[in-house]
């Protein structure tokens, strides 16, 4: 994690405003989009929009910001996330730049996947589905891909999941369509591969693993993951066993499962009693295995991850790249309480994914705060890294 909630509420704000009250070194963050803005008046703005997520600890809304910026009216901001000339994708991908430069690690960096839902007045905002609670109320759900290393975790994209349906459960994604969801999630994958981020696993929570198609395409591509899924997703074992993952673990002997300690990137620890049990190859290079981890207090509170890996892979490997989505939903949890995620007060399509692209940029901005306080390079070899610990032979201990 870039930083735990107390270390944000009491540091990293304090060290973020001190910075970006820094002329020279806020224009420095900023000058690096510079150039994805063709006119000087949207350029100014955005540097207003970027100090008022930083540096208000409230809400954030049009008022806010154009008081932060000393503006008379709020159209100033509304057009820069509606109308104004500039490429929000660009600015992503410089974002992204940021994020890689100062984590990126070829042999342990992973790519997190999560959801963020975002309730809204009225169904006329991009994407928004009504829910059953009241017609008045909408639902928007916006997909988020992190990159996490050994040295912390940033944003480095986000998709709109939209929809046909004509209601959703307050408490269901379902109605959203599991396809639309790993499609979308493919899309931010593969513009990661193309972008030569050095990653050697992918992580996602359960909506990505419904309906197979992630875990497949990712199969595909020979990249490692490990996809959360329901306790009735159906698994064909090595043994061509057919079953839903709750029976496939059921069925585990007490002697597979294996108490493991690893720490987060909050650097808290999370101790567990894990387990895998083989699964039919797909025809790829990669092997496969249903994953379980279970409450040492409740043994009823039990997690199902589908996986695919080297050979070598071992299972405190596993098991350590499964607890990545608690990592970037963390990160979205923060970026919601402090930064204003969910502080927006547009409708259109366009309009959301700039106010999301500078919500990222400002993460970005606290992750390398972070990393100064913490005495680390935001640029640095990747390269230089060393591997993670793997199994070279069977010989090695799978735990």
């Amino acid at each position: 994690m870039i930083f735990d909630q107390e270390h944000a509420e009491d540091g990293v704000r304090a060290e973020a405003m001190g910075q970006a009250g820094d002329l020279a070194a806020f224009e420095a963050f900023c000058g690096r989009f510079g150039a994805r803005f063709s006119r000087v008046e949207p350029r100014r703005r955005m540097r207003s929009y970027l100090r008022t997520l930083l540096a208000n600890p409230g809400p954030t809304n049009s008022r806010t910001i154009t008081e932060s910026a000393g503006e008379r009216g709020s159209k100033g901001v509304q057009r820069l996330l509606n109308a104004a000339t500039w490429d929000e994708d660009g600015v992503r991908d410089d974002v992204r730049d940021i994020v890689v430069r100062a984590l990126g690690d070829p042999w342990q960096g992973r790519l997190a996947l999560s959801a963020e839902r975002f309730h809204r007045r009225g169904s006329s905002s991009a994407g928004a589905v009504p829910t059953n609670r009241s017609r008045s109320q909408s639902v928007q759900i916006g997909l988020f891909l992190g990159y996490a290393s050994t040295r912390g975790i940033g944003l480095v994209d986000r998709e709109l999941l939209t929809s046909d349906a004509g209601e959703v459960n307050a408490h269901d994604t379902a109605e959203f369509g599991h396809c639309r969801y790993e499609h979308l999630a493919w899309q931010m994958i593969d513009r990661a591969i193309r972008a030569e981020v050095p990653f050697a696993w992918v992580s996602a929570g359960r909506c990505f693993g419904e309906t197979g198609e992630l875990s497949a395409r990712l199969d595909t591509a020979n990249i490692a993951y490990t996809i959360e899924v329901s306790p009735t997703y159906v698994v064909t074992t090595a043994n061509l066993d057919v079953s839903t993952a709750r029976s496939a673990v059921d069925q585990l002997p007490p002697s597979v499962w294996h108490r493991i300690s690893h720490p987060d990137e909050s650097g808290e620890y999370r101790v567990r009693d894990w387990a895998a049990t083989d699964l039919r190859r797909t025809g790829g290079v990669l092997s496969s295995w249903l994953l379980a981890g279970r409450s040492i207090s409740d043994p009823s509170d039990l997690e199902y991850y589908l996986c695919g890996g080297p050979a070598s892979s071992i299972l405190s490997d596993l098991a350590r790249v499964a607890a990545g989505t608690r990592a970037v939903d963390a990160c979205l949890a923060v970026a919601r309480g402090e930064l204003g995620l969910g502080d927006y007060q547009v409708r259109a399509r366009r309009a959301w994914y700039r106010h999301m692209t500078l919500v990222i940029a400002a993460v970005a901005y606290w992750l390398i705060i972070d990393m100064a306080a913490r005495g680390l390079s935001t640029s640095h070899d990747s390269l230089a890294v060393r591997p993670a610990r793997s199994r070279p032979d069977a010989g090695a201990p799978w735990w």
